[in-house]
Protein backbone atom coordinates (compact mmCIF):
# COMPACT_ATOMS: atom_id res chain seq x y z
CA UNK A 1 0.00 0.00 0.00
CA UNK A 2 2.83 2.34 0.89
CA UNK A 3 4.56 1.71 -2.49
CA UNK A 4 1.34 2.55 -4.37
CA UNK A 5 1.18 5.92 -2.59
CA UNK A 6 4.80 6.65 -3.44
CA UNK A 7 4.18 5.77 -7.12
CA UNK A 8 1.05 7.92 -7.20
CA UNK A 9 2.87 10.86 -5.59
CA UNK A 10 5.78 10.48 -8.02
CA UNK A 11 3.40 10.47 -10.99
CA UNK A 12 1.58 13.56 -9.70
CA UNK A 13 4.88 15.35 -9.15
CA UNK A 14 6.00 14.49 -12.68
CA UNK A 15 2.77 15.87 -14.14
CA UNK A 16 2.96 19.07 -12.14
CA UNK A 17 6.59 19.69 -13.06
CA UNK A 18 6.07 19.10 -16.81
CA UNK A 19 6.27 22.26 -18.95
CA UNK A 20 2.95 23.67 -20.05
CA UNK A 21 2.21 23.87 -23.76
CA UNK A 22 1.46 27.45 -24.72
CA UNK A 23 -0.66 28.24 -27.77
CA UNK A 24 0.71 31.25 -29.67
CA UNK A 25 -1.57 34.30 -29.41
CA UNK A 26 -1.89 34.45 -33.21
CA UNK A 27 -3.18 30.86 -33.35
CA UNK A 28 -5.57 31.38 -30.44
CA UNK A 29 -6.98 34.48 -32.09
CA UNK A 30 -8.52 32.60 -35.03
CA UNK A 31 -8.20 34.23 -38.40
CA UNK A 32 -8.12 37.82 -39.54
CA UNK A 33 -8.01 39.28 -43.02
CA UNK A 34 -7.96 42.58 -44.82
CA UNK A 35 -9.85 42.06 -48.08
CA UNK A 36 -9.71 44.55 -50.96
CA UNK A 37 -11.27 44.83 -54.39
CA UNK A 38 -9.79 47.29 -56.88
CA UNK A 39 -11.76 48.16 -60.00
CA UNK A 40 -11.59 51.22 -62.28
CA UNK A 41 -9.05 52.88 -59.98
CA UNK A 42 -11.25 52.63 -56.87
CA UNK A 43 -10.53 50.30 -53.97
CA UNK A 44 -13.03 48.92 -51.47
CA UNK A 45 -11.65 47.30 -48.32
CA UNK A 46 -13.23 45.33 -45.48
CA UNK A 47 -11.95 43.54 -42.41
CA UNK A 48 -12.88 39.91 -41.75
CA UNK A 49 -12.28 37.90 -38.59
CA UNK A 50 -13.11 34.24 -38.08
CA UNK A 51 -13.51 32.38 -34.78
CA UNK A 52 -15.27 34.55 -33.77
CA UNK A 53 -16.78 35.71 -37.06
CA UNK A 54 -16.96 39.46 -37.47
CA UNK A 55 -15.36 42.56 -38.90
CA UNK A 56 -16.77 44.98 -41.46
CA UNK A 57 -17.48 42.23 -44.04
CA UNK A 58 -21.24 42.15 -44.78
CA UNK A 59 -21.47 38.33 -44.40
CA UNK A 60 -18.65 37.23 -42.09
CA UNK A 61 -20.11 33.82 -41.19
CA UNK A 62 -20.54 32.80 -44.83
CA UNK A 63 -17.10 34.11 -45.82
CA UNK A 64 -15.42 32.36 -42.88
CA UNK A 65 -17.20 29.09 -43.66
CA UNK A 66 -16.02 29.29 -47.28
CA UNK A 67 -12.45 30.03 -46.21
CA UNK A 68 -12.50 27.19 -43.67
CA UNK A 69 -13.21 24.73 -46.52
CA UNK A 70 -10.09 26.09 -48.26
CA UNK A 71 -7.78 26.02 -45.22
CA UNK A 72 -8.00 29.80 -45.07
CA UNK A 73 -6.47 30.39 -48.51
CA UNK A 74 -8.68 32.15 -51.11
CA UNK A 75 -6.58 30.54 -53.87
CA UNK A 76 -7.79 27.11 -52.70
CA UNK A 77 -11.53 27.88 -52.90
CA UNK A 78 -13.30 25.55 -55.34
CA UNK A 79 -15.03 27.76 -57.93
CA UNK A 80 -18.76 27.70 -58.56
CA UNK A 81 -19.89 25.45 -61.40
CA UNK A 82 -22.64 26.02 -63.91
CA UNK A 83 -22.28 29.80 -63.86
CA UNK A 84 -21.91 31.73 -67.08
CA UNK A 85 -20.30 35.15 -67.09
CA UNK A 86 -20.59 37.60 -69.94
CA UNK A 87 -17.46 38.50 -71.91
CA UNK A 88 -17.36 42.06 -70.63
CA UNK A 89 -13.83 43.27 -69.96
CA UNK A 90 -13.96 45.28 -66.73
CA UNK A 91 -10.89 44.04 -64.79
CA UNK A 92 -10.94 43.67 -61.05
CA UNK A 93 -8.17 42.71 -58.62
CA UNK A 94 -8.84 40.95 -55.34
CA UNK A 95 -6.34 41.05 -52.48
CA UNK A 96 -6.37 39.26 -49.13
CA UNK A 97 -3.73 39.68 -46.45
CA UNK A 98 -3.73 38.45 -42.89
CA UNK A 99 -3.45 35.16 -41.07
CA UNK A 100 -5.38 31.95 -40.71
CA UNK A 101 -4.85 30.55 -37.19
CA UNK A 102 -1.26 31.75 -37.14
CA UNK A 103 -0.43 30.97 -40.78
CA UNK A 104 0.21 34.05 -42.95
CA UNK A 105 -2.08 34.58 -45.94
CA UNK A 106 -1.19 36.71 -48.96
CA UNK A 107 -3.46 36.49 -52.02
CA UNK A 108 -3.71 38.71 -55.08
CA UNK A 109 -5.49 37.78 -58.28
CA UNK A 110 -6.97 39.72 -61.18
CA UNK A 111 -10.19 38.73 -62.95
CA UNK A 112 -11.80 39.79 -66.20
CA UNK A 113 -14.84 41.17 -64.35
CA UNK A 114 -16.77 40.94 -61.06
CA UNK A 115 -18.69 37.90 -62.26
CA UNK A 116 -15.49 35.85 -62.57
CA UNK A 117 -14.33 37.08 -59.17
CA UNK A 118 -17.61 35.90 -57.63
CA UNK A 119 -17.34 32.53 -59.42
CA UNK A 120 -13.85 32.00 -58.01
CA UNK A 121 -14.33 33.26 -54.46
CA UNK A 122 -18.06 33.00 -53.67
CA UNK A 123 -18.92 35.08 -50.57
CA UNK A 124 -15.38 35.99 -49.60
CA UNK A 125 -15.13 39.01 -51.92
CA UNK A 126 -18.87 39.73 -52.07
CA UNK A 127 -18.86 43.26 -50.69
Amino acid sequence: MKIMRIVALAAAAALLSAPLTVVPASAAAGASYTLSITQRGATRTVALTCSPDGGTHPSPAAACARLARAWGDPAMIAPKTGVFCIALYDPVTATATGNYFGRPIAYTRSFTNMCWLNVATWEVFAF
